[in-house]
């Protein structure tokens, strides 16, 4: 690879990454229909043609921002796991830190509110799948080997547990007291579970 080549790429990867930084800015800000790709252009600093080489467009652009997002849900979910103390406690804590994480505007805005009407539901839940779903069964299932909870079938636990902790982060998104509404999730979440899973 040439010099020139290998600068072409580094820029690339720039203008690619400013671009998602961007629009995850403005779409948080102004939610994704009343956001303009030029609007996203200008701020950066590039062609509209430069957009449409890296994305497909608003929507695609959308996708990377969403996508950008889990990612930072994930590692604030994963950081909590990787702390020292009890597995069960950790979980309970990451479960609130996933609803708490969705209360900031970027995410709130883009993850609870825009991605399920942009994208539909079958892209949001296989993006969701990439991220934090599969961090979900990895916990569980260590959480079963461990005999701390009960052994139920696996994958109608991820999706109850996921499904409940994604509808409760559009509940919070869209209530008209969010803090109030995420305690109450939190309190619901952490005795149903607890409830129904820990082993006597």
């Amino acid at each position: 690879m040439t010099v020139e080549n290998s600068k072409k790429i580094e820029q690339g990867k720039k203008t690619n990454a400013n671009l998602v930084k961007i629009a995850r800015r403005l779409f948080s800000q102004k939610g994704y229909a009343n956001t303009s790709t030029e609007e996203i252009v200008q701020v950066v600093g590039v062609t509209r043609g430069a957009l449409y080489h890296h994305f497909n467009g608003k929507k695609g652009l959308f996708l990377a921002a969403f996508d950008d997002a889990q990612i930072d849900i994930e590692n604030s979910l994963i950081k909590v796991l990787n702390k020292p103390g009890d597995p069960w406690e950790r979980f309970l804590t990451a479960n609130y830190t996933f609803l708490k994480a969705c209360m900031h505007p970027e995410i709130q805005q883009i993850v609870a509110i825009d991605a399920p009407a942009i994208l539909g539901w079958h892209e949001w839940r296989r993006i969701d799948a990439i991220r934090t779903t599969r961090l979900l069964k990895d916990v569980l299932l260590n959480l079963i080997n461990e005999g701390i909870i009960k052994p139920l079938p696996i994958e109608a636990l991820v999706h109850f547990i996921g499904g409940a902790a994604n509808e409760l982060a559009i509940w919070i998104a869209q209530s008209k007291e969010p803090k109030k509404a995420l305690e109450e999730a939190s309190l619901t979440m952490k005795t149903v579970l607890t409830s129904s899973l820990i082993r006597d």
